[in-house]
């Protein structure tokens, strides 16, 4: 932790009804993680030529070739002034593909999004690795093509299957300092899952819901068979359980 430069970005939001829409998008969202590095423009261990790139892809009128290039400028920058390697971290990389597909631009957004993967990942000496995240499986035909010793990971792998969301001791141990914080007593939850190979991962949404909204049980819980009969139970044992 906090040993490397982190570029973190989502391409979720790109979501539009024509290619040209989308490539606005991509500048945005590209944009939006240089600002990030605002820094780099006082940075007195960047000289004028590499501050210039910078202000370059700050740009929002920025050319095709700008935007291919962008991401890995911006990792050459950050190791320069940081002195060591960058973590690139690519979420829902599937996303405008897919939004691509169902509005019949299919192939210029993986023209864009190829181009865009290749420049920043292949023969990067900037970067440490990188991990890219999405939903679908695209084909390494299509924007992979160029790029090299990739390993992919799906839901059905064991390596990391325990981040995808909350184990079942996650949840305990999340509802124990909850609870304590607010001076409530039992519950008992039957969590609904998502079966991955050698973990149960939890839900994250009603978790999270449950204990940072209001800081306190809805009424909806209250209401529960199932709770109601667990606080029968707690009232009659004693026994708190999960």
């Amino acid at each position: 932790m906090g040993k490397h430069p982190v570029i973190s970005i989502s391409l979720k939001g790109i979501n539009a009804a024509s290619y040209e829409a989308a490539f606005e998008l991509t500048v945005k969202t590209i944009k939006g993680a240089v600002e990030k590095a605002g820094f780099l423009k006082m940075s007195d261990k960047l000289d004028e030529d590499e501050k210039k790139e910078y202000r370059a892809i700050l740009d929002e009128n920025m050319s095709e070739a700008t935007l291919f290039w962008s991401l890995k400028n911006l990792s050459e920058l950050l190791e320069k002034h940081y002195e060591t390697k960058v973590i690139l971290l690519i979420d829902e990389y599937d996303v405008p593909l897919a939004k691509a597909f169902e509005n019949g631009y299919y192939d210029k957004m993986v023209f864009l999004i190829r181009n865009l993967l290749e420049q920043t990942l292949k023969t990067n000496n900037s970067l440490k690795f990188a991990v890219m995240t999405g939903c679908m499986r695209i084909s390494k035909e299509s924007i992979f093509t160029g790029l090299n010793n990739l390993k992919v990971l799906s839901i059905t792998d064991e390596h990391f299957d325990e981040y995808f969301g909350f184990t079942d001791e996650d949840v305990k141990e999340m509802l124990r300092l909850f609870l304590k914080i607010i001076g409530f007593i039992p519950v008992v939850m039957r969590q609904s899952r998502k079966s991955f190979k050698c973990q149960e991962i939890l839900q994250q949404s009603a978790r999270l819901n449950v204990c940072w909204r209001e800081k306190k049980l809805s009424k909806r819980f209250v209401r529960n068979l199932l709770i109601r009969k667990c606080i029968s139970l707690w009232k009659i044992s004693g026994v708190f359980c999960l």
